[in-house]
């Protein structure tokens, strides 16, 4: 028997009936979300956060000035010092400190004038320690030992929440990291776990401000 022809109308009706109830009831297709990763903190960003260990070289110093008592370190008409250069560099440097928030636990440095001078300008505190102390004529086996305690002191984690500040001398800074400091500038360590360190990068007195923009790969250290 054939079938009648109204039966392909009436589907084909039913269909379009089907189409404009689901029109007007505004169905429409679930909103999707996009998981995106967090940002990469900025080093001002990772340092606020503490656990990181600055190694500063002392400030602009007078280079008309000579050590000339390397016994009585506490005379400091004895020894080269802070010029009014270094002076301003120290306090730039604690500015940049206090206005980008960075927390500062211990501020350890050698025992000479300028290193102490430019703690104490810059963080308003020091703690002065012949551990980490270069004098003339040092014996080697001395001199090994101060420098395998910085070496240690770099690679040490400080406490929680803060960062350690070491301002020392530049020759021992060398002997640990096969590099030289510029007069005011730091270079900024994150200890890790295994008692190793990574060096993130070197900072001049009055390049703070960078700290707050994301590095491009391609960026040397300052």
């Amino acid at each position: 028997m054939r079938k009648p022809h109204f039966i392909l109308p009436t589907i084909l009706l039913i269909t379009l009936l089907i189409s404009l109830a689901l029109s007007a009831c505004g169905t429409s297709i679930p909103h999707q979300t996009t998981s995106t990763s967090p940002k990469p903190l900025t080093l001002a960003g990772q340092l606020r956060q503490g656990g990181h260990v600055i190694f500063l070289r002392h400030a602009a110093t007078n280079p008309s000035q000579q050590d000339v008592d390397a016994v009585n370190l506490s005379d400091c008409t004895q020894q080269r010092n802070l010029d009014e250069r270094g002076r301003q560099q120290s306090h730039a440097i604690g500015a940049a400190f206090r206005q980008l928030k960075i927390p500062v636990g211990d501020v350890k440095t050698s025992l000479y004038c300028r290193y102490i001078d430019t703690a104490t300008l810059a963080f308003k505190k020091s703690m002065a320690t012949m551990a980490i102390t270069r004098t003339p004529n040092l014996q080697q086996e001395a001199l090994d030992q101060r420098i395998s305690t910085l070496r240690e002191m770099i690679s040490t984690k400080p406490t929680e929440g803060t960062n350690l500040v070491i301002v020392g001398h530049e020759s021992m800074f060398k002997e640990v990291s096969g590099q030289w400091l510029e007069e005011g500038e730091a270079a900024i360590y994150q200890p890790q776990e295994d008692g190793s360190t990574v060096l993130i990068r070197r900072i001049r007195f009055d390049n703070w401000n960078t700290i707050t923009q994301p590095r491009r790969k391609t960026a040397a250290a300052n």
